[in-house]
């Protein structure tokens, strides 16, 4: 490989270090237009599709392999910003707005893999309703304090900025 455009293939290297990441007969194809912001494409061989994240739209599109047509896979998407697959042939997705990683089932139900608000969620409850202590509260979910302290501030923070820091959300007390 050689530094500047590769003939043919729309692809330019700009640093040479990349130049063997480009197999010499690849061509770049551009499949749809009409996202404003594209990422995360995940290939699904056996279907013969494409699912990628239209983050600021909120929706996953999928490109049909056997007659170019491109269509909504889900919407809303939780600003999904990162897509793969398992070794099961199943969507894992990075949502952004829910802050969470799922699994789309072969059926379509979406699984929750990885949830930062539950443990944060958790720690709220066993605050306000439970009355415990941060102590208490890292013991009864085997927890540090540190991490106790860390998964309050974050709801707080979130209750602040989705709610627009109303009086009684805005006075909640810091950690």
């Amino acid at each position: 490989m050689h530094h500047g455009e590769i003939e043919g293939s729309g692809f330019e290297i700009i640093d040479p270090e990349f130049a063997g990441c480009f197999v010499g007969h690849a061509r770049l194809e551009r499949l749809w237009t009409g996202c404003r912001w594209a990422e995360g494409p995940a290939w699904f061989g056996g279907g013969r599709y494409l699912v990628w994240s239209d983050l600021p739209n909120d929706r996953l599109l999928r490109y049909d392999d056997t007659d170019g047509s491109v269509s909504v896979f889900r919407a809303p998407a939780g600003f999904a910003n990162g897509n793969t697959t398992d070794r099961e042939g199943r969507l894992v997705t990075c949502e952004h707005g829910h802050r969470r990683v799922t699994r789309t089932e072969h059926d379509g139900r979406i699984t929750v893999l990885a949830d930062r608000h539950e443990a944060a969620a958790q720690v709220v409850e066993l605050k306000f309703f439970a009355g415990l202590t941060n102590e208490q509260i890292a013991e009864a979910m085997h927890l540090s304090r540190a991490t106790v302290i860390r998964h309050y501030r974050y709801a707080r923070a979130w209750l602040i900025d989705h709610f627009e820091a109303g009086p009684d959300v805005g006075q909640i007390a810091d950690a």
